[in-house]
């Protein structure tokens, strides 16, 4: 029973610590959206301001025309220490199929893996690159730019909730270790919250991306052209997320039907 009360006692105190952390988070967030003028104070940035705009999810997707797939290969000559105390390696690249005068008919771009020795470890069988991440863009009406900043801050709004329900929950657990009304109430909000955010920040990312279908990267000049780059916006769905909340929704329910039960039997004896 000492174990359980210090393991209770040491995730109460984290999630206070954590609680009043993002407060203060939040509010010099807010400080420096509303008191500056680009989100920078000295050397510190906030990173989205709505002088420059706020990230927005999309699936990069990256094509290079006519490509020859070949590897290099690095012959290390040499390695030692500089005077700053830094380790430094040099030496020579190669690829794994030398690449003659013809091969500038018949391709267009190089995609290669580039290998740490002479030992080619990978093949790129891959067409095409697609990896997720984050553009920063800047709305220019007002429902978007509205949209796009309460997307922005809702995660943390979100987060806070949630520590100020642990908290409650670990504090009723230090005072008595038992499952409540009160406990299975705090369970089943953070589960809701959890659903909540993931589908509203699933709707915002969809609205959003109705105005904006693609961004390409291109020359100016067509006949440069060798690879093409392009962006779409995604709905960055948190399944994982959204599956931790309904599983605290399933809890939450089964302790309070243990609760009643127990309940029931308090009453009997």
């Amino acid at each position: 029973m000492k174990k359980e009360n210090t393991l209770v006692g040491v995730l109460y105190w984290f999630c206070s610590i954590s609680f009043y952390f993002l407060i203060i988070w939040i509010v010099v967030a807010i400080s420096f959206e509303v008191f500056t003028q680009d989100g920078k104070v000295g050397d510190f940035s906030s990173g989205s301001h709505h002088s420059i705009g706020y990230q927005m999810p999309v699936k990069f997707s990256i094509s290079p025309k006519k490509p020859m797939y070949n590897n290099e290969l690095f012959k290390l000559e040499k390695e030692g220490i500089n005077t700053l105390g830094q380790s430094y390696s040099s030496g020579t690249g190669t690829y794994v199929k030398p690449i003659t005068s013809e091969d500038s008919l018949d391709f267009k771009s190089i995609v290669s893996i580039h290998n740490k020795d002479m030992v080619d470890h990978y093949e790129f069988t891959s067409t095409q690159l697609v990896s997720n991440g984050f553009i920063t863009v800047n709305p220019k009406t007002m429902v978007n730019k509205f949209l796009i900043i309460v997307r922005s801050y809702l995660g943390l709004l979100i987060l806070l909730l949630v520590f100020l329900f642990l908290k409650r929950i670990f504090k009723a657990l230090k005072t008595n270790f038992l499952f409540s009304q009160k406990l299975y109430k705090s369970i089943n909000l953070i589960g809701i919250l959890l659903i909540c955010y993931v589908l509203l920040n699933s709707i915002i990312n969809f609205i959003l991306g109705i105005d904006l279908p693609y961004v390409s990267i291109s020359p100016l000049d067509y006949n440069l052209k060798y690879v093409t780059i392009s962006m779409n916006p995604r709905l960055d769905f948190d399944f994982v997320l959204f599956l931790i909340g309904f599983m605290l929704l399933v809890l939450s329910t089964l302790l309070n039907k243990g609760n009643q039960i127990q309940h029931e039997n308090d009453l009997t004896i």
